[in-house]
């Protein structure tokens, strides 16, 4: 177990030690969460994201388009059970 310090600024900032940003995988910008455990214990760990806008475009551009007349009628192929959909 390694164990690290760090301090306090007066702004309430602090600096992360290389080796926890390594380990964790953190980068600039990234969301941490603070977990407060009973017996003063806090638990430290990056959050993913959780915003919508954060994952528009993750996909691409879709390579076709549907109409809602298409999309109701590979519904209704799947609920009849045909092969070719």
């Amino acid at each position: 177990m390694e164990i690290v310090q760090s301090k306090i600024t007066s702004k309430g900032q602090v600096t992360i030690p290389q080796s926890v940003r390594q380990r964790l995988g953190l980068h600039a910008g990234d969301t941490l969460e603070w977990r407060l455990e009973p017996e003063g214990v806090v638990r430290l760990r990056k959050v993913g994201s959780r915003r919508l806008e954060d994952l528009v475009g993750m996909l691409g551009e879709p390579c076709r388009s549907a109409t809602v007349e298409d999309m109701q009628e590979a519904i209704r192929s799947r609920f009849r059970g045909d092969a070719s959909s």
